[in-house]
């Protein structure tokens, strides 16, 4: 906790705000949080729970169900993936328990009274099993497979995540998984799902030495340096409380305070008082990520020749990249239960970010494993900083998937929240400068979330123009170290000082009926409060504007002096060697 606000809770609690008189006055117009609606589909074999189900997802649901965030609430439900593959055979059952099925014969075109199911969800999740063939086989066997996804269903499915819906996918080695997934848009080329002639594209077996081992030691006596043999490291360690490092892709972000470069994990990786998100559950025989080198980002859609896999929008292609890498440990000289293996490094999360052009993001995992109950129960026992980067991990994703108009109801409450609450109260004013007011609020909001989760919803408002000047890659060269560079933190805390400020009279207005000095008119809209933000969002930027050209000035008259002050130097100099 941090200030006695649990991470990632945003509630508005009359224990949390100075002006808890004033509740009833707010609630009515206090932005609501963003609900986000999750479908889990699952193929036979893997359970939806309760937690500890051991071959399922109960307790990461939970943490979705059972943790307060305020911004934003979560709703889950199951689907069971069925063979039939007509859109009218799925089985519905709205009365379902919290742990089952509320869909049965489930397929991606699936409609309840004409409407495909898919409408009334802001993500998918999928997680498959088959084929079920563990080693070598042939990709026939996925594309036959009774389970694979047909035409008629990917027309459904890609239509919903051009309209902004976000895909979570996964499998595990070999074929598992691959199936349901392997011709769907983006996920297909961003996950190993099919045997490839490319070592970095195809997917490894269960055993033998193109397996992803990454199993970690239990104890001193599996250690390598143990000689003359280190004690064999069983396949059961998958599921003690050890986890496997995690390397994260660091991203430049400019500084204010050194003019240089620093570095950020992706949004998903960021665990605010946690610090960077750098483990993860480990399992011996892990599927592949594929880097973005590999992929070919021009190539059409399997199951539509006219579309393209990454679209392009007004010029703009986002791609897809990977965001994190996991390594296995060498047989020899470790001693692994499943045999010799060589030390490699491969990309265990890769993501897609749709939403500049209006699209759906996706996340692909290298396993499920690093998702199921039997790899996490024993990190959940110890409750220890890396269980707690872990579940963070799960959040993260849950939030970063939603779509655009999702995340700006995360802002809006997280925006309108920072104004009313208790830290902030006194310290934020109309007379405080543009850039404190930000600074401020991001640090409030982020000991709640995540500085790289508020700067994520920041950067949904601001528009794409702009947006592209200032991030990393610029479209012109940059010096080191850039004292021309908008620092990072200093745009977003322009974007978000103006934004408070927007809002910061309906806090007055809300004061002034409270100590009932006149009679003031507080029905406030929901949309006004958006539209206030969107407001506060040019005015953040207006004033960034107006820095940037000013430091141009002041720039110019240092540049000028200096130049003058050098060469009055070279004279000195030139009498003094006289």
């Amino acid at each position: 906790t941090h200030g006695g606000v649990m991470p990632f809770e945003l509630n508005l609690d009359p224990s949390d705000l100075i002006i808890d008189r004033y509740i009833p006055d707010i609630r009515p117009i206090f932005p609501r949080p963003a609900k986000v609606r999750i479908l889990i589909v699952l193929e036979p074999g893997i359970s939806p729970g309760p937690p500890g189900s051991g071959f399922g997802l109960g307790r990461v649901v939970s943490y979705l169900r059972n943790e307060s965030f305020g911004f934003v609430n979560f709703e889950v439900d199951f689907a069971l993936r069925g063979t039939d593959d007509s859109p009218t055979a799925v089985d519905i059952d709205n009365g379902a328990g919290e742990w089952d099925f509320r869909y049965r014969d489930f397929r991606y075109h699936s409609v309840e009274d004409g409407t495909p199911i898919l409408h009334g969800y802001d993500e998918l999740w999928c997680f498959g099993i088959n084929p079920n063939i563990h080693d070598n086989g042939d990709n026939q066997s996925v594309k036959d497979s009774e389970y694979s996804s047909t035409p008629a269903e990917l027309t459904v499915l890609t239509e919903w995540m051009d309209n902004g819906g976000g895909v979570l996918a996964m499998g595990d080695h070999n074929f598992l998984g691959s199936a349901m997934c392997w011709n769907i848009p983006r996920v297909g080329t961003m996950r190993a799902w099919l045997k490839d002639d490319n070592d970095g594209r195809s997917v490894p077996n269960r055993t033998g030495t193109d397996r992803h081992d990454t199993n970690r030691p239990q104890n001193a006596s599996q250690d390598a340096s143990q000689t003359p043999n280190p004690a064999m490291i069983p396949n059961s360690v998958e599921r003690d409380a050890i986890a496997q490092p995690l390397e994260w892709k660091k991203y430049s972000v400019w500084s204010r305070l050194v003019f240089q470069r620093r570095r950020r994990p992706h949004p998903v990786l960021c665990g605010g008082s946690l610090g960077v998100i750098d483990r993860f559950p480990d399992h011996p025989h892990e599927g592949l990520v594929i880097h973005e080198d590999l992929i070919d980002f021009t190539a059409k859609c399997l199951h539509d020749n006219s579309k393209d896999e990454y679209p392009t929008v007004d010029g703009q292609q986002p791609t897809a990249e990977a965001i994190a890498w996991v390594s296995t440990l060498p047989d020899p000289p470790y001693n692994l239960a499943k045999g010799d293996q060589p030390a490699r490094r491969f990309p265990a999360i890769g993501v897609y970010n749709g939403h500049s052009i209006d699209h759906g993001r996706v996340l692909v995992d290298s396993t499920w494993h690093h998702w199921f109950d039997m790899n996490i129960a024993q990190l959940e026992a110890s409750d220890s900083e890396d269980f707690q980067k872990i579940k963070r991990y799960f959040q993260n994703v849950a939030i970063w998937l939603a779509p655009k108009h999702e995340q700006q109801k995360m802002l809006n409450y997280g925006a309108f929240w920072t104004v009313l609450a208790n830290p902030s109260f006194e310290e934020l004013t109309l007379d405080t400068p543009i850039f404190t007011l930000g600074g401020q609020a991001i640090d409030i909001l982020g000991r709640a979330t995540s500085d790289c989760l508020v700067t994520d919803w920041l950067l949904e408002f601001i528009p794409r123009p702009i947006h592209d000047l200032f991030r990393p890659r610029k479209p012109f060269p940059i010096p080191e170290p850039c004292w021309s560079c908008p620092p990072e933190e200093l745009i977003s805390q322009a974007v978000m000082g103006g934004v408070i400020r927007e809002l910061l009279p309906y806090r007055d207005k809300l004061i002034e009926k409270s100590w009932g000095r006149k009679k003031v008119d507080i029905a406030f809209k929901p949309d006004e409060i958006e539209q206030t933000i969107q407001v506060g969002v040019f005015q953040g930027i207006e004033a960034l504007m107006k820095t940037v050209d000013e430091n141009r000035e002041a720039m110019e008259r240092l540049s000028k002096l200096t130049l003058e002050a050098f060469e009055e130097s070279l004279k000195t100099l030139k009498v003094r060697r006289r």
